[in-house]
């Protein structure tokens, strides 16, 4: 009878032990704290070429489109290199030359938007600086014209992309808009990188009736990015 007794209260002392212990630990010990800073800038640097189809993975050089270098925090990352018809037969009929190109090769426009995300909107423009003209002869191809397609438009953002447009434009000496993102709608669509993209060979030169003379006829094109901004 003693050691069932003895028994008892050793379990007895244990367990008020382990109760003291619980209690202990259940106490809060002063909170120590520490601080987290960050320090925010403008964007500057340049956003090198993205996939055209997928801006959220690297693009590779090629030689259908040039990079711009342009500083941001917004900017006009990569625009096309140029637009080749190459040697091609005279007609004094009206006549639409197609575009050098492979299937498959896309030229494109990229635009990335670091900016605040309070601030929404910009466009790209195009226009040429003169009709094309061949430099020894002088003659002038009035009324020329070369017609973009409406691109397919890609953006790193998750967001609603009904911001973003794009559209086709017979390009003149006057700036048309290409591609934009509408200050209006707040959407964070047009926020990261947003490319617009096309098939090369679905860019053409449309020359009028009895205004074609042998020769090498060249003009240059401007891309012109703006800001539209709104908040």
């Amino acid at each position: 009878m003693k050691k069932i007794l003895f028994g008892t209260l050793m379990l007895s002392c244990i367990s008020l032990a382990l109760s003291s212990s619980a209690e202990a630990a259940s106490e809060t010990a002063p909170s120590i704290d520490s601080q987290i800073s960050i320090d925010f800038e403008p964007h500057l640097s340049p956003t090198p070429p993205r996939d055209p189809r997928d801006p959220t993975k690297e693009g590779s050089p090629d030689d259908l489109n040039k990079k711009t270098d342009m500083a941001g925090p917004l900017s006009l990352d990569v625009v096309p290199a140029s637009f080749s018809f190459g040697q091609q037969k005279m007609y004094h009929a009206a006549h639409d030359y197609q575009a050098r190109g492979n299937r498959g090769e896309r030229q494109y426009l990229q635009v990335t938007d670091n900016r605040d995300t309070e601030i929404y909107g910009w466009k790209v423009k195009v226009k040429q600086d003169r009709p094309l003209t061949d430099q020894a002869t002088k003659h002038v191809l009035t009324g020329a014209y070369l017609t973009l397609p409406a691109g397919t438009v890609h953006s790193t953002s998750k967001a609603d992309d009904s911001s973003l447009s794009s559209k086709m434009v017979q390009i003149t000496t006057d700036e048309q808009t290409i591609f934009e993102a509408a200050a209006h709608s707040k959407s964070l669509a047009s926020k990261g990188t947003t490319t617009n993209e096309w098939e090369a060979r679905n860019v053409s030169l449309r020359i009028p009736a009895n205004t074609a003379q042998p020769g090498s006829y060249t003009t240059q094109l401007f891309w012109i990015l703006s800001a539209e901004a709104a908040k």
